[in-house]
């Protein structure tokens, strides 16, 4: 397979399409360089094992499926392999723009944003680690994952450092991950707490503010009824506009009663009761404000 596959083009039965599909000759080539990464060391693998699935490459190797590429092509077993791509997937969360493992770019500087490449120095470290402890490693969470890649050390006062995971073993590692992760969960969980109690009393203030809204809306309503009489423009039109505008809900609360001979005595005084203090009102009106209804023929 290995003179044949990578010198022409060739038919693979791919499981995932249910199908034969061709593999050109530069396909074969790739995924022969991409498997050869794989078989490097931790983080190369890691990230070309992952390049092999998610670009389908184990077709080029004339592979079904990555469960067959998995099993018939590699030194170690499915677990493993998983344990890789979980580290692939962590490294490339924490670093967007991590150098992709292809034909086209394999001599490429790369010189994107720095903050987000990891240099070689860092990835010489991480090579390291050695692949259990680098399993343990991606249990942290993203930005945690990426300050001790990129700044080697881990919390406020260093506690957790990749020189220290190097020296330890991989059950100390979890160990001490696992503490570390205990740590940082109490510290988020106190945060947390601080920031339900300000969102609490943020919501208290808020109707507390409803509250005294509503209450100077009252207030403000009952000077316009109690208070001594108004002197300037602006209240005095506020309060005729309010004057007409209740006035208007009388006559429509008068209407919609809609009283008639036949309806209950009750109910006619009532409605002549108020129809009087409307006259009575009228009248008082007149003689009140007799200089200026005077003025304009009332």
């Amino acid at each position: 397979m290995a003179g044949k596959a990578l010198i022409q083009q060739m038919e693979v039965y791919n499981e995932d399409e249910k199908k034969f599909i061709t593999v050109t000759a530069e396909q074969q080539r790739l995924a022969a360089y991409v498997h050869q990464q794989v078989v490097t060391g931790s983080i190369i693998t890691s990230i070309a094992l992952k390049k092999i699935r998610d670009e389908k490459l184990y077709s080029g190797l004339g592979c079904s499926s990555f469960e067959e590429y998995c099993s018939t092509m590699l030194p170690f077993g499915k677990r493993t392999a998983y344990r890789y791509l979980k580290i692939a997937d962590k490294i490339e969360i924490a670093f967007p723009v991590f150098k992709q493992l292809n034909a086209d770019n394999r001599n490429s500087d790369n010189s994107q944003n720095s903050d987000n490449v990891v240099t070689s120095d860092e990835m010489s470290e991480m090579q390291n680690i050695g692949l259990a402890k680098l399993y343990e490693i991606t249990k942290l969470d993203d930005e945690e994952f990426k300050e001790l890649v990129k700044g080697g050390k881990l919390g406020e006062n260093g506690e957790l450092s990749i020189g220290d995971i190097m020296d330890m073993t991989a059950r100390e590692a979890s160990k001490k991950i696992a503490e570390f992760r205990k740590k940082y969960q109490e510290k988020l969980s106190i945060q947390g707490e601080k920031i339900k109690k300000l969102e609490d009393e943020k919501k208290a203030l808020a109707e507390r503010n409803e509250e005294l809204e509503e209450d100077i809306e009252i207030a403000n309503e009952k000077e316009k009824l109690f208070g001594g009489a108004a002197t300037s423009y602006e209240v005095k039109l506020t309060l005729l506009n309010d004057a007409e505008e209740h006035f208007e809900r009388f006559v429509k609360y008068i209407n919609n009663a809609n009283i008639k001979p036949d309806d209950t005595d009750n109910l006619q005084k009532k409605f002549v009761g108020l129809i009087k203090k409307m006259a009575d009102t009228h009248g008082y009106m007149l003689i009140s404000y007799q200089e200026v209804t005077a003025n304009f023929g009332v």
